[in-house]
């Protein structure tokens, strides 16, 4: 048996059933040969940064690590920009790359860098492979444990030969614990708020969290969360970003509160942690720097105090329901206007798909507005890049969300900046006939760096984009397109989709006035 067909098979016994990636002609290939042949297929990239956005992805919907694969030098540092998105989203990943043996001369520089210093900010821990099964159960466990992120393994530049290597390790540093704190501040609280963060998604007692969910009190999610409350529900009041404003319902409840209670939150997860005017304190932390919240106190969960005893002593805590449905009312009313705008195309597409589908969002304007107007019914059905607003990601890991559910639709959302970004890996959609639909949301600017243009008096040269025909460009690929600037355009391209034959393109024309007094309203 050889090292990698015994590093495939440990692969398989782990869960894995993706691999994504460029190869090489060295280790990288014979790799990707021996998971072909156990059952792991291999899905081949146009960047290596596509790889491992789809196999973060895959990752984070799963809770095991998805798998990227790329050759040494270039291939790695191509691979960098989706490494650095899966840590910032905490998606685990493994990333194996080939590298030169330890003992190869310096001489040798072809494709040659320093893997370790390209990339130990960006991975939780890296390692050599060396046959063990611990190698690779370590890494496993590295990627998923506490806040999950990606780790990295070298393998060998000839096939069969050992490499040691040290482990990078990162220990998170635990904060401080007090209980008794804690429960009088939620005893004496008479309008607390929950705000959950993405950590929650690590507590595996459905019935627990159910019981949780359905609290009679205002409950935010960040967006990274968005789903853990079925924002249908009564008490669910949407998105909290740290910066909302005018119509946002943080804006108008957490004036109001007089306890703030983070699960599993992170100051990463909103655009500005800033301290809550209340007393606020945050279960289940996790190795970070809290500060921006100021939190009164933090918990770590399992040690002090229990999700259980939480929902206890809440209970009979009743206020804001009332609160909630008139500032959702509000928001609708103002974002859905007789306009063509994203918020109107969005609601239009909710009603069409309903409720068992993947969303996928980019970062800009629109999707400021599709984190408010689109709701989340389940955990993991609506991704995004919330902590790194990374632009471009959407496509590829609409993809990757696609192909590890290919029984229900999974939309895209992008703008006109970020679509381009990694726009060859559509090419996999489409060979696959995937149930996607990618929205291209079109204004001809970077919007969301226009409005500081704006603002400020500044060149919008930076910021212009001359669009080419997006739909021609979908329609060589063999993708069926079509291109919208009313509402009963966008249903009649809708009708004419059937998801079930593969992808879908639509171009939504809109004015780029309107969808800079669009944002406004929340943010």
């Amino acid at each position: 048996m050889s090292s990698f067909k015994n590093l495939s098979s440990q692969l398989y016994k782990m869960g894995v059933r993706h691999l994504f990636g460029i190869p090489g002609s060295g280790a990288a290939l014979d790799l990707i040969t021996d998971c072909e042949d156990i059952g792991i297929p291999f899905f081949l990239n146009t960047h290596e940064a596509s790889s491992a956005i789809m196999a973060g992805t895959i990752g984070r919907l799963s809770g095991n690590p998805g798998v990227s694969v790329s050759i040494k030098g270039p291939g790695l540092a191509n691979m960098t920009c989706g490494l650095a998105y899966c840590k910032f989203e905490g998606y685990p990943l493994l990333s194996i790359s080939e590298c030169y043996a330890q003992d190869t001369a310096e001489s040798v520089q072809h494709k040659r860098i320093n893997h370790g210093s390209l990339i130990n900010e960006l991975v939780k821990d890296r390692c050599f492979w060396n046959e063990a099964t611990e190698t690779i159960q370590y890494l496993v466990e590295s990627s998923i444990k506490e806040i999950p992120g990606p780790v990295h393994l070298e393998l060998a530049h000839a096939r069969n030969q050992e490499i040691k290597g040290r482990p990078i390790v990162h220990e998170p540093e635990l904060q401080p614990l007090s209980k008794k704190h804690f429960f009088n501040s939620i005893h004496l609280a008479k309008k607390p708020i929950l705000v959950f963060g993405s950590v929650i998604t690590r507590n595996k007692d459905k019935e627990l969290l159910k019981k949780i969910r359905k609290l009679k009190i205002p409950s935010f999610t960040t967006v990274s969360a968005k789903g853990v409350i079925d924002e249908d529900n009564e008490n669910a009041a949407g998105i909290f970003v740290g910066v909302g404003k005018n119509l946002a319902l943080e804006a108008v409840l957490l004036e109001k509160a007089d306890l703030v209670i983070g699960i599993g939150l992170r100051n990463t997860e909103v655009l500005k942690a800033i301290p809550f005017t209340c007393k606020s304190i945050n279960l289940d932390c996790i190795g970070e720097n809290h500060e921006g919240f100021d939190f009164s106190v933090c918990l770590i969960d399992e040690i002090v105090v229990t999700l259980d005893e939480i929902a206890e002593i809440l209970k009979d805590k009743i206020w804001g329901i009332d609160e909630i449905k008139q500032a959702k009312k509000t928001l609708r009313k103002e974002l859905l206007t007789s306009s063509f705008l994203p918020a109107n195309l969005l609601d239009v597409l909710q009603q069409y798909l309903g409720k068992d589908v993947t969303a996928v969002f980019d970062t800009g304007n629109f999707c400021v507005v599709a984190e408010n107007i689109w709701s989340s019914h389940k955990p993991l059905d609506t991704l995004g890049a919330p902590h790194s607003r990374y632009m471009g990601v959407a496509l590829p890991s609409a993809i990757a969300a696609s192909i590890y559910n290919a029984a229900i639709p999974t939309i895209c959302l992008a703008g006109d900046g970020g679509l381009p970004m990694y726009l060859s890996e559509m090419k996999l959609a489409i060979r696959l006939k995937l149930p996607l639909l990618v929205i291209l949301a079109l204004d001809g600017y970077l919007g969301s760096i226009r409005s500081r243009v704006l603002r400020d008096g500044l060149s919008e040269k930076s910021v212009t984009i001359q669009n080419p025909s997006w739909v021609k460009i979908f329609e060589s690929l063999g993708c069926l397109s079509s291109v919208v600037s009313t509402l009963p355009e966008f249903e009649t391209a809708l009708s004419h989709w059937d998801f079930k034959s593969g992808p879908c393109f639509i171009e939504a024309q809109f004015d780029p006035a309107l969808c800079q007094d669009m944002v406004r309203i929340v943010r």
